[in-house]
């Protein structure tokens, strides 16, 4: 048999777990609008092998937002939420460590600034309008 022959498909989906106040047999995800039930179930299957009893997807509208500088309004994208039901008991992974994220380096930098910052005094502010006029001439 030779390598390389047989052509292997990757899905091109992102999910996105969602942590809930499910049981806990169920998880929720965030997933693509095109996903189908089947979709769901068959790439949650054979990727991560994990036996699935049910799936539930419901479709969110995006949300209404409006530019701060205008009046202009825009709608978010939509997404689906899909709640698997598992035929096991599910646990979520344990939170990851900062240290694996570069939290000595932001550390650092944070220090960088306070540094930088420490010599900066605050400038009183100068008074405007009619009362300018008198504040300087009390001043001399």
């Amino acid at each position: 048999m030779s390598f390389g022959k047989k052509l292997v498909y990757f899905p091109n989906f992102v999910f996105t777990m969602i942590r809930t106040t499910l049981p806990p047999n169920q998880v929720a995800f965030r997933v693509p609008i095109n996903l189908g039930k089947i979709d769901i179930r068959d790439f949650l299957t054979n990727l991560y092998k994990v036996e699935v009893k049910d799936v539930r997807t419901m479709n969110y509208q995006g949300r209404i937002a409006r530019e701060h500088h205008s009046n202009r309004r825009y709608r978010l994208p939509s997404h689906k939420k899909a709640i698997v039901t598992l035929a096991e008991e599910f646990n979520y992974p344990q939170p990851p460590k900062l240290e694996d994220f570069g939290k000595a380096q932001s550390d650092r930098a944070l220090d960088a600034i306070k540094r930088k910052m420490k010599g900066w005094r605050i400038r009183p502010a100068l008074p405007r309008g009619k009362d300018a006029s008198k504040s300087t001439t009390d001043a001399q």
